[in-house]
């Protein structure tokens, strides 16, 4: 339980870096804390540090494997993504809202604060 947790927490901080590259770094607005090459360095040692620990903590944690020794860690992994997809099924495609859709309601939000500032 303690391997498929430090995995999967590295899984989650793996997702948006791989997104973030899938769009390109300089497709974004940069924050105060953008470091330039240095920053896509950092991306590229997460992605590969994640594919390592989940390859090298999957193994076994004594040879010869018998049923008490195994690793079970890619069964939870197995059962994390199938609850995840389930999820995403069941829930998450009807009530997910695309960060453009939400950009628009901030704007809206920010000029309704700002218009009720003004009047009074």
């Amino acid at each position: 339980m303690v391997t498929a947790c430090i995995v999967l927490l590295y899984i989650s901080y793996a997702i948006p870096v791989t997104l973030l590259l899938a769009k390109g770094r300089n497709n974004i607005k940069h924050g105060p804390f953008w470091l330039g090459k240095l920053g896509l360095v950092a991306n590229l040692v997460l992605l590969f540090w994640t594919g390592f620990t989940l390859v090298m903590y999957s193994f076994p944690y004594y040879m010869p494997v018998a049923s008490g020794t195994m690793n079970y860690v890619s069964v939870v992994y197995g059962f994390v993504f199938i609850l995840t997809i389930g999820y995403w099924f069941a829930r998450g495609n009807r009530t997910f809202r695309g960060g453009s859709q939400r950009a628009a309601e901030a704007e809206h939000i920010v000029r309704e604060v700002a218009s009720h500032a003004s009047v009074n």
